[in-house]
């Protein structure tokens, strides 16, 4: 272990000798990725911590590459090096994770050693939770960033919105699709299809087709999952009528129709 070790430094220092930053940061990931502890992820990084102090960039971008558990003895060997472990470095962390329990994780280690959460951090993580379908996660964090003040975006109330339909949520995602508005956000397409679909898994026909006039009003496209969601929900409360007039309405506005219309 220890020879391939020895190799593996020895192509990080060929790829410095040949000043390419982009081979640099792969051999790093290359032997990370082989380090099996802390310790191991400490002897990989001894030559490399001094350097970056002058360029912790390089640190992201190799911390981009890493499994949750590698990135985690990555960061607590830099902490160890007196490097400054900061929120670029851990949103690294959070954009490669794969698993929402990983990112939870992530996120409480940033609570743990004062390094502020900011908007990207929240974002990643709850369409992390999101789409691993843990909506009372995710929500969780909106709520955190309400508490701790992380400005909200139209990517932080898509990730919700999709959390909620999810898990069928639709009175909660009428409320968030609101507060966009309150607070001056645009409300795209993915936000009201998913706000949409929310209402259609609860048979809240009435819900659905207020959202679908609020688009005509608001002059935002409505494509094919917008138009399938506000049928099904107007089939599954009996409005056959309603949802024949919605399939004209899809040929007049020449929108694409599926398998599922």
């Amino acid at each position: 272990m220890r020879r391939g070790r020895a190799s593996l430094a020895a192509i990080v220092r060929r790829a410095r000798d040949e000043d390419t930053a982009g081979s640099v940061v792969s051999a790093l990931a290359s032997a990370l990725h082989r380090s099996r502890n802390l310790r191991e992820v400490q002897e990989t990084l001894a030559p490399e911590l001094e350097r970056w102090h002058s360029n912790p960039g390089e640190a992201t971008r190799v911390l981009r590459s890493l499994p949750t558990a590698t990135a985690a003895h990555m960061l607590a060997a830099m902490r160890e090096g007196r490097l400054d472990v900061n929120v670029f470095h851990y949103n690294a962390s959070i954009s490669a994770c794969r698993h929402w329990q990983g990112v939870i994780r992530i996120l409480d280690d940033m609570k743990t050693h004062g390094v502020p959460r900011d908007t990207v951090s929240f974002n990643a993580s709850i369409s992390s939770c999101s789409s691993g379908r843990q909506w009372r996660h995710a929500l969780g964090l909106l709520a955190e960033m309400t508490e701790y003040k992380v400005p909200k975006d139209m990517f932080t109330y898509s990730a919700s919105i999709a959390a909620c339909e999810k898990a069928g949520l639709w009175e909660l995602a009428l409320e968030l699709l609101g507060d966009m508005a309150t607070s001056g956000l645009v409300r795209n397409t993915i936000v009201y299809s998913a706000s949409i679909s929310a209402c259609e898994k609860c048979g809240q026909w009435p819900a659905a087709l207020h959202l679908l006039d609020e688009m005509a009003k608001q002059r935002v496209h409505k494509d094919t999952i917008v138009y399938n969601a506000s049928i099904s929900a107007c089939s599954k409360g009996g409005q056959w009528q309603r949802a024949v007039a919605l399939l004209d309405a899809m040929a007049q506005a020449r929108v694409e129709k599926d398998t599922v219309t």
